[in-house]
């Protein structure tokens, strides 16, 4: 997928992601561009005076990166799951669609596939 060939990935980054995908992204009739939708590791937070953790969440090339915040790694990393479906749901509110290829004729529900509750 060309994504990795689009700029020099950061190394430092790329070994601290738990879990990516990388997948297509259109917005309102553009041309697709290849994603990388990412969670790092949990850290500790710098700015927390009391020992708190956050996660990065990505979604390179449709939003802007945010934080799942915690008082421990585990709650940090429950948080940047959340963070990630109100991001998703954002992207689709923007007339974003996702697909797995660049030549899949129809998108695919990333909402449903990131989904922490069972469809009903």
């Amino acid at each position: 997928m060309p994504y990795c060939t689009k700029r020099i990935p950061d190394l430092n980054a790329a070994m601290n992601r738990i879990a990516t995908w990388e997948l297509w992204a259109q917005k309102n009739g553009t041309p697709r561009v290849a994603i990388l939708v990412a969670v790092h590791v949990p850290e500790p937070d710098p700015k927390s005076p009391h020992g708190d953790y956050r996660t990065l969440v990505e979604i390179d090339g449709v939003t802007k990166s945010r934080f799942g915040y915690g008082v421990s790694s585990m709650q940090s990393l429950a948080q940047a799951m959340q963070t990630l479906h109100v991001g998703v749901e954002l992207a689709l509110n923007e007339g974003w669609l996702f697909y797995f290829d660049e030549s899949d004729n129809k998108p695919f529900d990333l909402l449903h596939a990131i989904s922490l509750r069972p469809r009903s």
